[in-house]
Formats: C-alpha cells, structure tokens, sequence
C-alpha cells in the first residue's frame, strides 16, 4: 500500500474527519486531502512522524516502507537509491511531481536510517 493509502485507512481506524487530523498535526485540511489524494506527497517528516505518532505505527508502516528486505549494508542501500535518483536526473527534464518524489524516496531512506540506529 502506498502512503495515501495507508493514512486515509488510518485515520477511519481512528475515526477521525480530515479537519480534526490535519488540526491533530497543524495543517490545513486542504494538506491532508491532497496528501490523500496522493496530489502531494508528505515531505514533511515531522507531518509523517506526528501522523504516525497518532496512529500508534511507525513511520515507515506509514509510508508504506518495504522492510521486508533489510540490505546488508546501510551504504549499500544508499548507493543503489543514489544511483537510481542519478538515473532518473540524467534524462534531463524531470517534472516538479518526480522531483517531489526523489525528495520523498531520499527523505524516507534517511529518516529510516536514523531511527533504525536509534532503536
């Protein structure tokens, strides 16, 4: 499941209306029906750790991070998402919507990096 996915089927568990949501997290309803939609990714991650906060998950069950496959290495898991965000760029054009997903990918990556060593 991806991330809209994921948070709109969390918020009914929760049985919370998108206004009292996004007042939960201090955004905009508009914010959480476009992230919803899946209009606009989450590239806050204190919006993604404060919706998982509410919802008792972690934040990669909310963004729908496959942790089924732990690399070996941290490095290699950042070489390959290197190298696939190079390949991405190097075709020239990229639109703001795939920008806005590279930005996604690279902030998740890190952000699970950096709780994993926490725990």
């Amino acid at each position: 499941m991806e991330f809209k996915d994921i948070l709109k089927s969390q918020r009914l568990r929760m049985r919370l209306t998108q206004r009292e949501l996004a007042e939960k997290i201090g955004v905009t309803d508009r914010t959480i029906q476009n992230y919803e939609r899946g209009v606009k990714p989450a590239a806050r991650f204190e919006h993604v750790r404060a919706l998982a906060n509410i919802f008792g998950i972690t934040t990669d069950e909310l963004v729908g991070a496959d942790t089924s496959e732990t690399p070996q290495s941290g490095s290699l898991y950042m070489d390959k998402l290197v190298s696939e965000v190079s390949a991405m760029f190097a075709g020239g054009e990229i639109s703001d919507r795939d920008k806005e997903a590279a930005v996604m990918a690279i902030s998740q990556a890190y952000w699970a990096a950096k709780n994993k060593k926490k725990g």
